[in-house]
């Protein structure tokens, strides 16, 4: 059974807790307003037309604040991870090639959530894109020569 490097094994982790902590934020953007104040009382009124009552009402707000803190509490915790598998991984570094291409793929990819690729945005910068496409070169050179089978000195 092959052990996996504990370079490209981090990465890997890093990659969950960054979709982990992605769909977190998104989930955040589509709440409520941290904060926000009480239901003003004409929207209390009208949920009790509708058979709720005020102390119904207000328990809903306050569980929804609840679940708000719970939530940024959780995305708190996944940054703090995530933070701590980076300095983990500045300070081994790795030990093979597998583990370049694997810290030099994950800093692509956090390169490239940064710059924009659409060379009509108003932020796009040629060289930007050009060290990027470098970046890629120097990756896909590591993955050729890691695939390739070994040669022996004769």
């Amino acid at each position: 059974m092959a052990v996996i490097a504990h370079t490209r094994m981090s990465t890997r982790r890093l990659t969950v807790l960054e979709q982990r902590r992605d769909a977190l934020r998104a989930k955040l953007d589509g709440a409520a307003v941290p904060d926000a104040p009480p239901l003003p009382e004409w929207a209390v009124e009208t949920l009790q037309l509708a058979g709720l009552t005020v102390g119904e009402v207000r328990r809903f707000e306050a569980d929804a604040d609840q679940r708000l803190a719970e939530a940024e509490e959780e995305l708190d915790e996944l940054e703090a991870n995530i933070d701590a598998i980076e300095l983990s991984l500045l300070q081994s570094g790795a030990d093979d090639l597998d583990g370049i291409e694997a810290l030099a793929s994950y800093a692509l990819r956090r390169l490239r959530a940064l710059f924009p690729a659409d060379a009509d945005d108003v932020f796009f910068d040629p060289g930007d894109a050009r060290a990027l496409a470098i970046l890629e070169r120097c990756i896909a050179d590591l993955r050729r020569i890691t695939a390739a089978p070994l040669r022996q000195a004769v």
